[in-house]
């Protein structure tokens, strides 16, 4: 039986703001981990991820230093279990079009 169509390794992370489900079935060792935003309830998938960074990051390693290979965006997911979008709009974003000099508001 080829090996590709061996059952997928999942294992569920429990994280302060929710649990975060990670799947495995690649031979390069990395993972898929998948969770709901706490704030809009969107599932948000981050592909690519190495569980050793991740297991360093959970014993109280920096985010930013043992899963680099991830996006800021990716790396607050985890953190904070807000999305991008939920996390821009609370806290504004200098890239996103409707930050401005008024502090990101709109009501100038």
């Amino acid at each position: 039986m080829d090996d590709r169509w061996k059952p997928q390794d999942v294992v569920v992370l429990s994280l302060h703001h929710g649990d975060i489900t990670l799947v495995s079935n690649r031979r390069d060792g990395l993972v898929t981990a998948i969770g709901e935003c706490i704030l809009c309830e969107q599932t948000v998938r981050i592909s690519d991820v190495d569980p050793i960074g991740l297991l360093a990051w959970r014993a109280g390693r920096m985010a930013q230093d043992v899963l680099s290979d991830l996006s800021s965006d990716d790396r607050e997911f985890l953190i904070s279990g807000a999305c991008s979008k939920c996390f821009n709009e609370m806290f504004g974003d200098s890239t996103h079009p409707r930050h401005s000099d008024n502090g990101g508001h709109d009501d100038a």
